[in-house]
C-alpha cells in the first residue's frame, strides 16, 4: 500500500474521530498507539509532523514519543535526539510542566544507559534531581542513581537514595517504584557483605517485598532472590543460598536469559564449592561457560574455578579473569591503576587482585619462592592504590568506614608480606594506614571537594620524630588470628610476629576484666601477675626486651583489643611481680601519623586562645 495513501487515511480517522476543537496532542497519542511496526510508526510520525504545524508543548509531547518509539526500534542514537529535542522545548516553556520535563529526562538516562554513556547519566540525573518539584519520576531516578552509585563502591549513599524512596512513598504513590527501591536495598547488601551487621535492616526490605508482592498480586522477581542467595552465602547459610539460587536460575531458563542463567549456575559452582561437593561446582562452572558471552560473568567463572586449584592455579586463573575484563593479556605483568581506574569493572578486578595478594601469601609459605613474594606485595601496593581511590570517591562517611573495614584484612596479608620480606619499612606504612586513615580524612577536610590521600608518615620519620637514647616506640597489627609488631630503639628495629594469637586474644580480655576489679583474695592477685605476665611475654617476643625498654620512655602504638588494656599494668617479671610502669614510663598514640597531623595544626593554631565565658547569671550584678 502506498506510503501516502496509509497517511491520509490516518489523517481522515483522526478528523473523523475528533472535532477540531480537541487538541492535537489526541492525535499523538492515536498515531502512538497505532498497532504497527516500529520503524512504520517512526515514518507516520514524520509525515504527520511535515503536513502540520504544531509548536510548544504539542511539539516537545511529539519528540518525547518519538523517542520512545526509536527506543523500542533499537536506535538509541535518534532516541537520544528526540528526546533532548523534546526537554530543551520542555524547559523553555513559559509555565514548565515539571512532571513532563522529569519524565523526558527520566527517558534520557534510560537511553543514555543503553549506550554506556556514564558521565551524560550523571550529568542528567543531576537536572533531573535538581529540580523544584519531586514526582515519581525524581524517586526512579533516585532508584537508577543508587545502581550508578553503587558500580562505584559508595553502597550507603546509594542506601541513603532508597530510603528516600521508601520513606517518601506518600509523596508520589507509586507501588511499582516502592517495590524497586526495597529490591535495590536488598542488592546494596548483597554487595556490601557485611550480613551479620546488616541482618535487621536486610530483613525488614524483605519483609516489605514479600508484603507487597502478596498484597498486589505481583511475581516475585528473580534478581531479588539471586540477592538473598549471595547474603545467605555470606552469613554461612549455604543450604539457604542454594534453594535462593536455584530458585533464580528456574526463571531465568524459562526467559531464556542467558547471562543470568550463566551469572546463577556460576554462583551455584562458587557454593557447592563451599559446600566440598567440587565435582558438582567444576560441572556448574562448565555449564555456566557454554551458556553466557557476558565478559563479566565469565571473568567470575574463571576466578571461581580457580578456588579448585592450588594458591599458584587460583593466581592464574585471577589473572585470566582481569584480562578479560581489560580485554588484554598480561601474562607476569599487573595491570595498571590508570588502566583500571577508569573501567566500569574496578570493583570485581579488586576482587580478584586482594584474592591474587592472599593466594600468593599462602604459596610463599608453601614454596618459599621470592618471585611469588615479590608478585605478591607488588600486587598489594596496587590494591592498596584502588581501595584508597574507590574510598575517596565515596560520598559519605559509611560507605569510606565500609572501604577501611575491607581494606582492614587486607592490610593484615601487606603486614604479612613484608614479614616475609623483612621489609620493617613497608609494614609500618600499612600498620599505619590501617589505623589511621577515616581519623585522618576528618582532620584533613579544609572545605574544599579536593579528593587527595592523607599523608601517612614514614618509619624513618617517625624514628626521628619518637625514638631517642632514652625512648623508644613500639607498633602493633592485630586481628582475631595474626598479629606483628615492630619495636624500635636508637640501636636497632625488630620487625616480630605475635604467636598463638587466638590465645592472646582470649588472655587479653580476662585481663581487661581482672584489671577493672580489686583484688579480694590473695589468690586473685597471684593469678592475675601470672595471666599478666603471660601477655607481657606473648606482647613482647623479642630479645632481650626487658632490658631494652627497662629505666626508658616507651611510646605504644596499640591496635584493635589491645587498645582495650593498661600496658603499665603488664607484669614484666613472674618472679618477682614487677609490673612494666615500675621501670618504664608508658606513653600512646593512636598512630604516628594522626600524632603528625596534629602536631602541624597545632603549629598552625598556636598563638591562638579559645575561651570561654557564661553569659547567663542568678546574679544579674555579675552580668
Amino acid at each position: 500500500m502506498n506510503r501516502f495513501f496509509l497517511f491520509t487515511i490516518v489523517l481522515f480517522f483522526f478528523q473523523y474521530s475528533f472535532s477540531q476543537e480537541e487538541k492535537e496532542i489526541k492525535k499523538i497519542d492515536s498515531l502512538y498507539s497505532l498497532v504497527i511496526e516500529n520503524e512504520v510508526k517512526i515514518i507516520f510520525f514524520k509525515d504527520y509532523l511535515r503536513n502540520t504545524n504544531i509548536l510548544g508543548k504539542n511539539l516537545s509531547y511529539a519528540y518525547h514519543k518519538m523517542g520512545i518509539i526509536y527506543s523500542r526500534d533499537k536506535r538509541n542514537n535518534k532516541a537520544i535526539e528526540f528526546t533532548e529535542k523534546s526537554i530543551e522545548i520542555r524547559k523553555k516553556s513559559d509555565s514548565i510542566d515539571y512532571y513532563k520535563l522529569s519524565n523526558s529526562l527520566y527517558n534520557l538516562n534510560y537511553y543514555y544507559g543503553i549506550e554506556g554513556e556514564d558521565e551524560k547519566i550523571l550529568s542528567s540525573i543531576k537536572e533531573l534531581i535538581n529540580l523544584p518539584v519531586k514526582n515519581k519520576f525524581t524517586y526512579k531516578t533516585y532508584i537508577d542513581l543508587s545502581y550508578l552509585l553503587s558500580n562505584k563502591g559508595d553502597y550507603f549513599k546509594a542506601l541513603d537514595y532508597l530510603n528516600e524512596v521508601i520513606v517518601s512513598y506518600d509523596l508520589y504513590k507509586d507501588i511499582y517504584t516502592y517495590l524497586s527501591a526495597h529490591r535495590a536495598a536488598i542488592y546494596m547488601y548483597s554487595k556490601i557483605d557485611e550480613t551479620k551487621r546488616n541482618l535487621k535492616r536486610i530483613e525488614y526490605h524483605q519483609r516489605k517485598v514479600d508484603s507487597i508482592l502478596n498484597t498486589y498480586k505481583l511475581k516475585n522477581d528473580p534478581a531479588v532472590s539471586n540477592n538473598l542467595g549471595n547474603i545467605y552465602e555470606d552469613y554461612g547459610l549455604k543450604n539457604q543460598a542454594v534453594i535462593q539460587y536455584n530458585k533464580a536460575l528456574s526463571v531465568y531458563i524459562e526467559n531464556k536469559d542467558s547471562v543470568n542463567i550463566g551469572g546463577l549456575k556460576n554462583n551455584l559452582g562458587r557454593i557447592h564449592n563451599k559446600l566440598n561437593k567440587r565435582k558438582e561446582a567444576a560441572i556448574y562452572f562448565e555449564e555456566a561457560l557454554k551458556i553466557t558471552n557476558d565478559k563479566k560473568v565469565i571473568a567470575a567463572i574463571y576466578s571461581n574455578k580457580g578456588d579448585l586449584l592450588d594458591p599458584l592455579g587460583k593466581i592464574s586463573y585471577n589473572k585470566k579473569a582481569i584480562g578479560i575484563l581489560l580485554d588484554k593479556n598480561y601474562g607476569d605483568r599487573l595491570p595498571s591503576f590508570e588502566e583500571i581506574k577508569t573501567t566500569g569493572f574496578k570493583l570485581d578486578i579488586l576482587d580478584y587482585l586482594i584474592e591474587n595478594v592472599e593466594a600468593g601469601v599462602k604459596s610463599y609459605e608453601i614454596g618459599k619462592r621470592n618471585d611469588i613474594l615479590n608478585k605478591a606485595i607488588e600486587t598489594s601496593v596496587l590494591v592498596d592504590k584502588l581501595i584508597s581511590f574507590i574510598r575517596l570517591e565515596s560520598l559519605v562517611d559509611t560507605s569510606k568506614l565500609f572501604w577501611i573495614r575491607k581494606a582492614a584484612a587486607f592490610y593484615m596479608e601487606g603486614v604479612t608480606l613484608s614479614f616475609y620480606k623483612k621489609d620493617a619499612s613497608q609494614a609500618f606504612y600499612f600498620m599505619e594506614k590501617n589505623k589511621a586513615l577515616l581519623l585522618l580524612e576528618e582532620l584533613s577536610k579544609d572545605g574544599t571537594n579536593d579528593k587527595k590521600e592523607p599523608f601517612i608518615i614514614s618509619l624513618e620519620e617517625s624514628i626521628n620524630e619518637h625514638v631517642d637514647k632514652g625512648r623508644n616506640l613500639l607498633e602493633y597489627i592485630l586481628n582475631e588470628k595474626n598479629g606483628y609488631g615492630i619495636f624500635c630503639s636508637k640501636e636497632e628495629i625488630t620487625f616480630f610476629k605475635l604467636n598463638n594469637v587466638p590465645q592472646l586474644i582470649n588472655e587479653v580480655d580476662t585481663l581487661k576484666s581482672k584489671m577493672r576489679k580489686h583484688f579480694i583474695f590473695k589468690k586473685d592477685k597471684e593469678n592475675y601477675k601470672k595471666l599478666a605476665n603471660n601477655v607481657f611475654k606473648k606482647l613482647f617476643p623479642f630479645k632481650n626486651s626487658k632490658e631494652k625498654i627497662k629505666n626508658k620512655e616507651l611510646i605504644i602504638i596499640p591496635d584493635y583489643k589491645l587498645n582495650q588494656i593498661n600496658f603499665e599494668a603488664l607484669v614484666t617479671t613472674s618472679s618477682t611481680g614487677e609490673y612494666l610502669l615500675q621501670n618504664t614510663e608508658t606513653k600512646y598514640l593512636l598512630s604516628a601519623s594522626v600524632f603528625e597531623k596534629l602536631n602541624k595544626i597545632h603549629e598552625k593554631t598556636k598563638n591562638k586562645i579559645l575561651a570561654f565565658a557564661p553569659v547567663y547569671f542568678k546574679d544579674n550584678s555579675l552580668r
